[in-house]
């Protein structure tokens, strides 16, 4: 009833209590993007405000850092006639923590684990002033006295009992009693510990190891078809230390590249220069290559035209199948010279008439199909089954989202939404469907956006939510792809090692440990301003070295002209770890940017390609 401070998805934590300094009734609730708002609660039309400063920014821009838990602790003694409750903080990705100063009105960080990333979780104030927090490491105790942080041995013992009585079942919260203070003053009280997971992951997922640790390409299909890109392709791979491969078993059309067997796909589908796929796969595991069929889902001509556009994305204007489009000015046709002769006398020829210019409407060449729809559903599962039981060993689906372009969203509408449905729901029913039905590893591609915020916003594209159902999330942190300022403080060379190495952890952290995360990491120039100062071969190595120096699980490399010459050679521990290559080190002098020196740009780039990525969209 009282509504949210930010009209979108995404709400983390909530705080409720008197506010501090003043005995009055207020919440608190934390945006993933915007930050922290608190309401009074003195009156229903008393509106949410801006909290107090002080919690940490994402460097490089004006995001706030998501706060993970608030906690307001009990009154403290000796304050006075005015009574005074510690307000706790705490970030999901960064170890920080942080305490509200009523004199200055700020928070002020009182605790930093260490300068990497992790995760502050389910704070829990004590009556000796303390307060308990929950990592990955285990459960923690912050003495306000002392400012250290130690483990808090009781809840530990807990916690371990807990684990231990069922091992095979993910332990979420606990709650425990226990007495604070010695002797007859002793108070009991009864503790509550969240988020659990954390330092006590239980993988229920049998699909999920087969896919961990694949590092390989994307391809397009017609780079596999045919005998010798394919022995071109399989040489790089072997020559890079790759060991998977991604290609389009159906595009972003919507064409099948296979020739189908089952019925349904024969009756919806449509094939186009398929792949031999016995021979292909018979040929790729020879080599040891694990293999990824990429099926693009709900961007799809084939089916928005099937049966008459049964199950495209409606538009409830013109109750047609729906078209998003941008309006653009053109110069509208000259109208031709006159045909007549001057009169009489004169001799010059009036100048012809300007074009004037026109708005019209540009449509946008996509054409989608309502994610709400079991039958579109069904059609995909029967895709993923298909593939699997051919010899692919993992299936990606791509464009697992809404559509997100065009000035007339507001007129697309879906018949086959249920009461009570929303993007979120529907993309996670129809993952819930296929895991039911196809028993090989899953995976999906996302925006780098929704890996790096607990957003959903306009694509439904919750990591929370659909991590319950895959084996694997690939993220696209393509540096290009973000606003150029994000992550570029200095030195600026470090940006796309940022961006992988803690987007990585993110996307994990979102998904609670459930999934594997193996980003998309662009091999690709593109002209936008970053790129045109940093992009060369170093620019990769850093991609691939923030990979690796987060959780290492794998990683695929897209270039959609299938241009991989700014791929680096892979170095593997005996284990089969990725360890190399070495970052690069920094840039020498102003000269670099110029092409001089060591960590040059390249005096020539490769031409920019635009759209580069699985479901890519530029967000500046």
């Amino acid at each position: 009833s009282l509504g949210q401070p930010i009209p979108t998805t995404g709400l983390k934590a909530l705080g409720f209590g008197p506010l501090p300094g003043t005995g009055e009734a207020a919440v608190w609730a934390s945006h993933p993007i915007k930050g922290l708002y608190v309401r009074r609660l003195s009156g229903l039309k008393t509106p949410w405000a801006p909290g107090p400063a002080g919690l940490a920014l994402v460097p490089g821009t004006t995001h706030s850092e998501e706060i993970a838990s608030l906690a307001l602790g009990p009154q403290e003694a000796g304050a006075g006639p005015s009574p005074r409750y510690p307000l706790w903080a705490s970030n999901t990705f960064i170890p920080r923590l942080y305490r509200y100063d009523q004199a200055a009105s700020l928070f002020r960080q009182v605790w930093q684990g260490g300068d990497g990333e992790g995760t502050v979780e389910s704070l829990d104030p004590l009556p000796d002033g303390a307060v308990r927090f929950v990592t990955e490491a285990g459960v923690r105790r912050f003495d306000p006295s002392t400012g250290a942080v130690s483990p808090d041995n009781y809840a530990q013992a807990g916690l371990k009992a807990a684990a231990e009585a069922q091992p095979g079942l993910q332990l979420l919260s606990l709650s425990f009693p226990e007495k604070s203070g010695k002797g007859p003053e002793a108070q009991k009280r009864q503790a509550s510990l969240s988020e659990l997971w954390l330092p006590v992951f239980v993988d229920r997922k049998p699909t999920r190891a087969a896919a961990e640790g694949k590092n390989g390409l994307y391809l397009a299909t017609g780079f596999m078809v045919r005998p010798e890109p394919r022995k071109k392709y399989f040489d790089l791979m072997k020559a890079k230390g790759l060991n998977s491969v991604v290609i389009d078993l159906k595009d972003d059309t919507g064409r099948l590249r296979f020739q189908p067997r089952d019925p349904l796909l024969q009756r919806m589908g449509r094939s186009s220069s398929p792949l031999d796929i016995e021979a292909f796969v018979a040929e790729a595991k020879a080599k040891g290559i694990y293999l990824v069929a990429r099926v693009v889902v709900f961007k799809d001509q084939v089916i928005y035209a099937y049966g008459g556009g049964k199950y495209a994305v409606w538009d409830r204007a013109s109750q047609a199948p729906w078209q998003g489009y941008n309006t653009v000015k053109v110069k509208a046709p000259a109208p031709p010279p006159p045909t007549t002769l001057p009169p009489p006398g004169v001799s010059a020829v009036p100048p012809p008439p300007q074009p004037e210019i026109q708005t019209v409407r540009q449509p946008i060449e996509e054409y989608w199909v309502d994610p709400y729809s079991e039958d579109v559903w069904a059609y995909h599962v029967a895709i993923a089954n298909e593939i699997i039981l051919r010899g692919f060993d993992e299936v990606q689906f791509d464009y697992i989202r809404f559509p997100t372009d065009g000035e007339n969203l507001d007129s697309a509408s879906f018949r086959w939404r249920e009461p009570g449905m929303d993007k979120e729901s529907a993309l996670a029913s129809f993952l819930r469907y296929a895991r039911e039905r196809i028993k090989a590893p899953i995976s999906i591609d996302i925006y780098g956006a929704n890996g790096w915020f607990r957003s959903g916003v306009r694509t439904g594209q919750d990591v929370e939510l659909l991590a319950k159902y895959v084996d694997v999330i690939c993220p696209m942190y393509y540096p290009s792809h973000f606003e150029q300022g994000f992550l570029a403080q200095a030195p600026a060379e470090e940006r796309p090692y940022r961006i992988y190495k803690v987007g990585t952890f993110r996307t994990w952290v979102i998904g609670r440990k459930r999934i594997v995360v193996r980003p998309y990491v662009q091999a690709f120039y593109m002209g936008v301003s970053y790129d045109k100062v940093y992009y060369d071969l170093d620019y990769v190595k850093r991609e691939v070295a923030g990979v690796r120096d987060s959780l290492n699980l794998g990683m695929t490399f897209w270039n959609n002209a299938g241009r991989y010459d700014d791929v680096p050679v892979l170095e593997y521990s005996p284990e089969g770890r990725l360890t190399g290559p070495a970052k690069p080190g920094p840039r020498l002098g102003p000269g670099a940017a110029a092409g001089k020196g060591p960590g040059a740009v390249p005096a020539k780039v490769p031409e920019p390609i635009q759209g580069q990525g699985p479901s890519s969209g530029i967000l500046d």
